[in-house]
């Protein structure tokens, strides 16, 4: 062989924990059906609560007293945004206790769109080898091999599934538990109106 080309490994990026890529993001790029699949797997209310869902939240209260431990958070997507950038992952009364304030401010300093972009932009999708997958633009070139803009609506729900436990729903190791969830997601988009 004469010539050899390889696609070349990333070398911009996040050095946080973990080395991790990051694409350019703006909500408008993205597909009306992948964010109402965001929407239905993370927070069906996200467009009506002040930052927390109360009903939500007594509902995850009821669930981990009766379990005995934290089984479900009854976090919003602007909490989840919260943790994620300002907190610890620790499952704890306390964390929680700082995350409704800190939600609330947030959504009274920015736009439900500002949100939503910044969490779709960042939210954590698994790995990809070594390399962090963070936000639905990397998810869909790292685990569809395309742009987000050219996600179909099945693969918007596949991407959205994966949110809730990346390792757990992963395409990549787990193909039957994540058609399973994206077949959840996508029963739950279809009741929402267009994005």
């Amino acid at each position: 062989i004469e010539r050899l080309a390889l696609e070349p490994e990333p070398i911009e990026g996040v050095l946080g924990e973990h080395w991790t890529s990051r694409e350019p993001f703006s909500l408008d790029a993205v597909p009306p059906h992948m964010i109402d699949a965001l929407l239905a797997a993370e927070d069906a209310h996200f467009l009506d609560h002040p930052g927390i869902n109360l009903k939500s939240m007594v509902r995850a209260a009821k669930v981990n007293l009766e379990a005995g431990r934290i089984r479900q958070g009854g976090s919003t997507l602007t909490q989840q945004f919260v943790k994620n950038h300002f907190l610890t992952q620790d499952r704890t009364f306390a964390r929680k206790l700082l995350e409704i304030p800190m939600a609330l401010v947030l959504e009274m300093r920015f736009s439900k769109e500002e949100i939503l972009e910044a969490y779709a932009a960042t939210v954590y999708l698994g790995h990809d080898r070594v390399v962090g997958v963070h936000g639905l633009a990397e998810g869909a070139r790292a685990f569809l091999g395309k742009p987000l803009s050219e996600v179909t609506v099945a693969e918007g729900a596949l991407l959205a599934g994966l949110i809730r436990a990346p390792n757990i729903y992963s395409p990549l190791r787990h193909p039957e538990r994540a058609r399973k969830r994206r077949d959840q997601v996508f029963r739950g988009s279809m009741n929402k109106t267009p994005w």
